[in-house]
C-alpha cells in the first residue's frame, strides 16, 4: 500500500471518486483542514487531516487510506480472523515483546490501535499495553483472561475485554474506539 502523509486536491478526488473542485471547496470552507501552497492556488491536505474529515461525514475510508492496527498476539490467528472483518486497515501481528516494538517503529505515526492478548504471557502483555499507552492518538486494547484492571482504571486510552474475545466483537469494539478518541491538544 503506498503511503500518503500529504494529498492534493486532485489525488483527494481520484480516492473519493469527485471532483478536485469539490474537494477545494470542503477545504475553503474549513470542513477540511488544509492549506494553499505559496504563490499558488494549489491545496494540500494532511492524511490525519482528511481521515477526521471521513470519519466526522461518515465517509467510508478508502483501501488506499486504511487504518494502521497493531495486533499483539501469540500467534496469528486473530489477525488473520480480523483481516476481512477490518478492511481497509494495515494489520501486523507480533508474537513477542521485540516484535511488537519493531512493529510499531514500522508504522510510526500512523499507529493508532493496539491490540494486547495476555495469550503471550501477562507480564508481557502489560509490558506491551504500557509502552503503546503512552503514544499520542492510540487507543490500546488489552485482552487479558483474570485481570481485575484495578491498574488500568485510570487511562483513558485502554480499552479491556476479557480473553477469549471472539473476532466480531473485537473488530466493533476497535471501530467504535476509533470514533470516540479525542483530538491532541
Amino acid at each position: 500500500m503506498k503511503s500518503w502523509n500529504l494529498l492534493s486536491t486532485g489525488q483527494i478526488a481520484r480516492l473519493l471518486h469527485t471532483c478536485p473542485r469539490t474537494v477545494s471547496k470542503w477545504v475553503d470552507s474549513g470542513r477540511l483542514p488544509g492549506y494553499r501552497l505559496p504563490l499558488s492556488t494549489d491545496r494540500r491536505v494532511t492524511r490525519e487531516a482528511l481521515l477526521e474529515f471521513l470519519r466526522r461525514y461518515n465517509i467510508p475510508i478508502p483501501q488506499e487510506l486504511g487504518l494502521p492496527l497493531l495486533l499483539v498476539a501469540g500467534d496469528s490467528t486473530m489477525a488473520e480472523q480480523l483481516r476481512p472483518r477490518l478492511v481497509g486497515w494495515e494489520i501486523e501481528a507480533a508474537g513477542s515483546v521485540w516484535a511488537a516494538a519493531a512493529s510499531a517503529t514500522k508504522v510510526g505515526g500512523r499507529l493508532r490501535v493496539a491490540v494486547v492478548s495476555s495469550q503471550m504471557g501477562r507480564a508481557e502483555a502489560r509490558a506491551i499495553a504500557r509502552a503503546l499507552a503512552g503514544q499520542v492518538r492510540l487507543r490500546v486494547v488489552l485482552c487479558a483472561e483474570d485481570d481485575d484492571g484495578s491498574n488500568w482504571a485510570d487511562d483513558p486510552t485502554l480499552v479491556r475485554m476479557q480473553y477469549p474475545v471472539g473476532p466480531d466483537a473485537l473488530a466493533r469494539v476497535i471501530r467504535l474506539g476509533m470514533m470516540d478518541m479525542e483530538e491532541p491538544k
